[in-house]
């Protein structure tokens, strides 16, 4: 067993309106996804004690000790954080290692990502402008923003530090209070952030982390009174719930969703570049990521050559230890996960899909104890299949196996891209960033696109009688650049 510092998480208490506790609810196992072997046992949140952190949290808000701060001020806290979160940056992504599996490599950049969220975060409130608005009188007008209140944060299992920065770093900014709920099977990062953020002189009753069952802990956050906004990353489906009950109390929500995001890949394209791409975009993470690209067109003239090179690509991929700097893909996040994606590829064969490669569980090396799965293609599939669930993305194939189809023009890769409603995110592979642009970028835009609005993010209301802010949307567009999965 590898070792971690656990007294990152000592006695495995939650934190509840700045106190270090016992949960009501039953402990939660932590298990390491490598080998199943013991982390810790954490203490977990009820729905009582996620309604009494709600409280204790609207309390400190009113109180005004964090929300009449002034910004620069805060800016400070949230410097002092990252500047925490370095100091121990070699720690915590061990940590998170033995939390979800990642391997090492993946875990030290979302580490030093995390610190860099509040960094730019601090930036942002040095920088934040109010504004005297042209008079239509003898008075003064002025457009100002105050804070929401308490922001209700849930995040995913698959890069927990980064998420939970995501959602910390802009709520607290703003000068709201903050209830995370991280979850159910990677609490420990989560109480590791929180002590950092304590450390660091984020007032009491500021910030609670609630491990436990979304199903309880959520639904009561969502549902509670006193939260005023939710930031929300998963599923489809819980976000459609969510987004109802939003509507319902006439609350702001923020949601990052899943989907099955398609990659195309056209002639033009640098193929070495591109291989690199369409494999670390599914494949990083063992292909446990919102955006991660489980759908992939290749223009047909290149299409048997591309997918010869693919395919070997894939076979050589390192899949083991993530404790081991070599390691390019770790295990699944479960046991009930990797059975997931084993029924979803067996319902891709049995509907005339053709395997590429993997579609097993690897043997060797102690693997046999963890929840690994060999990195798995699949051919001749349509896009409505079933094993492609647009549902949940962490179910399904879209998890480790990757779907190709060939495309004679690009109307109708264009298409069969647009056939998918639910796709957070979509890459094009070309030489030419202009060409991107015009072989489809803009006709995918109702899709694949990003909204961001600096004042929704940091949890800022406008007064009415200031000027909105437009928010400013816009298309990805990849040209052949993705990051490579340690490859040359």
């Amino acid at each position: 067993m590898t070792p971690f510092d656990t007294s990152l998480v000592p006695n495995g208490d939650i934190f509840v309106g700045g106190e270090w506790r016992q949960g009501r609810a039953a402990p939660f196992a932590s298990l390491y996804p490598a080998d199943q072997s013991l982390n810790m046992e954490v203490s977990t949140a009820s729905a009582e004690d996620a309604a009494e952190a709600v409280e204790k949290a609207h309390a400190a808000w009113k109180q005004g000790a964090w929300s009449g701060m002034k910004p620069h001020l805060r800016a400070l806290v949230l410097y002092r954080i990252a500047d925490l979160i370095m100091q121990r940056h070699e720690a915590l992504a061990q940590l998170q290692r033995r939390d979800n599996g990642k391997p090492i490599g993946e875990t030290r950049v979302l580490v030093a990502s995390a610190a860099n969220t509040f960094r730019y975060f601090a930036a942002c409130l040095e920088t934040l402008d109010e504004e005297v608005t042209p008079s239509r009188g003898d008075y003064l007008t002025m457009s100002v923003y105050e804070p929401i209140g308490v922001v209700a944060a849930i995040t995913p299992w698959n890069s927990p530090i980064a998420s939970d920065a995501q959602k910390l770093a802009p709520a607290l900014a703003g000068g709201n209070a903050v209830v995370l709920k991280p979850a159910e099977v990677t609490p420990l990062i989560s109480l590791a952030l929180a002590r950092i953020c304590e450390e660091a002189g984020v007032p009491k009753g500021i910030l609670s982390v609630l491990p436990g069952k979304g199903s309880v802990i959520g639904d009561v956050l969502v549902r509670h009174p006193l939260v005023r906004k939710v930031s929300f990353t998963g599923g489809t489906e819980v976000g459609r719930g969510i987004a109802r009950i939003a509507a319902d109390k006439l609350m702001p929500v923020s949601l990052e969703l899943g989907g099955k995001s398609p990659t195309i890949v056209f002639e033009d394209a640098d193929i070495d570049h591109a291989i690199n791409g369409v494999l670390y975009g599914i494949f990083s993470s063992s292909g446990e990521a919102c955006i991660a690209g489980s759908r992939l067109f290749v223009q047909r003239s290149i299409y048997d050559t591309f997918m010869k090179r693919l395919v070997a690509a894939a076979r050589e991929l390192r899949v083991g230890d993530p404790s081991n700097e070599k390691t390019q893909m770790g295990p699944l996040i479960t046991p009930k996960h990797r059975e997931s994606v084993e029924r979803y590829v067996a319902i891709g064969l049995e509907e005339g899909g053709r395997l590429l490669c993997g579609g097993e569980r690897p043997v060797g090396d102690g693997r046999e104890q963890g929840c690994f799965y060999q990195p798995t293609i699949l051919e001749g599939l349509t896009n409505q299949r079933a094993h492609l669930p647009g549902r949940d993305f962490r179910t399904g194939a879209g998890g480790h196996a990757l779907r190709r189809r060939s495309g004679a023009h690009r109307g109708s890769q264009r298409q069969r891209v647009r056939s998918r409603r639910r796709h957070l995110d979509a890459r094009l592979q070309t030489r030419l960033a202009r060409g991107a642009q015009d072989r489809g970028g803009h006709r995918l835009d109702q899709y694949v696109q990003a909204v961001f609005d600096f004042h929704a993010v940091l949890g800022l209301e406008g007064k009415r009688h200031g000027p909105r802010k437009r928010a400013a949307r816009h298309s990805r567009i990849h040209a052949a650049k993705e990051p490579l999965l340690g490859l040359e």
